[in-house]
């Protein structure tokens, strides 16, 4: 899903440091892979299930953070979200 929205015009500035490696059977990113790991690994966010389907982070964080960016680029951040919600399959 990061990848195609990385792809996508309108969200592309917000995903331009992700580089993917299409090789494989599914587009990898090195940068998003590690950006995961220690967001995992410092319990900003976290995960109930074996399979690391689903992720949850806390409210409060979520809001700290986004907070921190302009009402243009939250306006952004919003529509991506929506989209990206869209593209997974449950």
């Amino acid at each position: 899903a990061i990848y195609e929205l990385k792809k996508d015009p309108n969200y592309g500035d917000l995903l331009e440091q992700f580089k993917f490696d299409c090789s494989g059977l599914y587009p990898f990113s090195d940068l998003l892979d590690r950006v995961i790991f220690r967001i995992e690994s410092t319990c900003i966010i976290s995960t109930h299930n074996p399979k690391y389907e689903k992720y949850e982070l806390p409210k409060d964080t979520l809001l700290k953070v986004f907070n921190s960016f302009s009402k243009a680029k939250q306006e952004k951040i919003l529509s991506m979200a929506e989209k990206f919600e869209k593209m997974l399959p449950c």
